[in-house]
């Protein structure tokens, strides 16, 4: 099944964008069979059948073990690398973000409004 969504355009008024739901569009799928706990529960996430999206706190803690739901998606797929870099980046014990030497951000200064001379 597909769903269409209307996305406006810059300027060129309304456009129909096809999502790929039933291919898997912007979901991840795990690599290979996965059993996850939760609440008790065990959960068995399938390669192919089981979809998560990649913001899920399971692809986020290991997202080496999860790929693109559609094989197209580039999107997903970059996301889901980027997600492996970040990762990788904390368990070695690095910030998320570089630390600055306290120094203030660099601040423009304001311009002033023109003053209108009347007749």
């Amino acid at each position: 099944m597909r769903e269409m969504y209307e996305l406006a355009a810059l300027g060129r008024g309304a456009r129909r964008v096809r999502r790929r739901v039933a291919e898997g569009e912007g979901m991840a799928t795990p690599q290979r069979r996965l059993e996850v706990k939760v609440d008790g529960r065990v959960e068995i996430l399938v390669p192919g059948r089981s979809r998560v999206h990649p913001d899920h706190p399971w692809v986020k803690a290991r997202p080496d073990l999860f790929r693109a739901a559609w094989t197209k998606d580039e999107a997903t797929r970059l996301a889901l690398e980027i997600a492996g870099h970040l990762a990788t980046r904390r368990a070695a014990g690095a910030p998320d973000r570089p630390k600055t030497d306290g120094r203030k951000p660099l601040r423009l200064p304001q311009r002033r409004p023109l003053r209108r001379v009347l007749p």
